[in-house]
């Protein structure tokens, strides 16, 4: 089923009405809750354009614009304490 919230809107992997299918899951596969949040002003760093914050797990990523995809690294990685400071403040 598409899903679409005021943040985002993707594609959740279960058919409308169909309850049989697990479309996620499972003993043998264990479940990562991720959240996706774009920014409405990017932000430049060093790496690049960060363009989304990305949370998987206890994993934070920062999506860095790019061609084909964006591409995501740890925040660490990207930003310092100061421009993540300096994002926020620039109306994330």
């Amino acid at each position: 089923m598409y899903q679409r919230t005021v943040q985002a809107a993707g594609w959740n992997g279960d058919l409308v009405g169909d309850k049989s299918r697990s479309g996620v899951g499972g003993r043998d596969s264990p479940v990562t809750a991720e959240r996706t949040i774009w920014a409405r002003a990017p932000f430049q760093t060093h790496r690049g354009r960060c363009v989304a914050v990305r949370l998987r797990g206890d994993l934070l990523l920062i999506g860095i614009a790019g061609s084909p995809a964006v591409k995501w690294l740890p925040a660490r990685q990207v930003l310092t304490d100061a421009e993540a400071a300096a994002w926020l403040a620039a109306d994330f």
